[in-house]
């Protein structure tokens, strides 16, 4: 790093993400129990971030104090990263179990990592998600993506559950009844497929497995990663 200004983002671009970003994923992929080894793999490398960043003395608490808002900043994208792709290597490791037909882009490749969306399904474009916040779209803006497959909490049941949120033209390619519902009441109709209201229209919740046995019934032939 030089002495012209940078942001937050662009140091942690240079010094964290270029670093660490492959060399964890390349780990991840060798995992035999990833809800058991992910854990440990993003700690071993958390470390190595704090140690690197103080030895270079971009987190000095003693002399700058501001320098634990950077150290902060760091540790929690580098912990977002590191569950996003456990999840996205654990979905892509079920759709082949389940002899899905599917496109990924290339997680070992810096800038396939960053395409605009992470698989192909018979020319649907899809994306993983670890939560929800891809719906937080300001007035007007639509959900970038075919489909999305996430984990939904479900206050009623109190548990967690796959779902996948498929735009219109999506779901219409599958087909099937759905039940009108809101984002909140998701508990009281799935594993059926729901239709939830979404900036003056709508967006279609199916339940994970369910979608896997809808979407795998060679409806269509896979396109070509762009």
């Amino acid at each position: 790093m030089d002495d012209r200004a940078y942001t937050f983002a662009q140091v942690y671009e240079e010094l964290v993400d270029a670093r660490y970003a492959t060399p964890f994923i390349k780990g991840l992929c060798d995992l035999e129990d990833l809800g058991r080894g992910s854990i440990p793999l993003w700690a071993a490398a958390a470390r190595r971030i704090y140690r690197d960043l103080t030895e270079i003395r971009l987190h000095d608490p003693e002399h700058y104090p501001e320098s634990r808002l950077f150290m902060a900043y760091c540790l929690y994208w580098w912990q977002s990263f590191c569950k996003g792709y456990a999840f996205e290597v654990e979905i892509f490791r079920d759709l082949e179990r389940s002899g899905l037909r599917f496109q990924a882009h290339d997680l070992l490749d810096p800038a396939a990592r960053r395409s605009p969306h992470d698989l192909l399904i018979s020319n649907f474009r899809g994306d993983v998600k670890t939560s929800m916040y891809f719906l937080l779209k300001a007035s007007g803006e639509t959900v970038s993506s075919d489909f999305f497959i996430t984990r939904v909490w479900l206050p009623t049941r109190r548990a967690r559950t796959l779902a996948v949120f498929l735009q219109d033209v999506t779901w219409e390619a599958i087909d099937g009844e759905t039940l009108l519902t809101l984002l909140s009441d998701l508990g009281e109709v799935l594993p059926r497929p729901a239709r939830i209201p979404y900036h003056g229209g709508h967006l279609v919740v199916a339940d994970y497995a369910d979608w896997k046995e809808k979407d795998g019934r060679g409806k269509g032939e896979n396109g070509q990663w762009m």
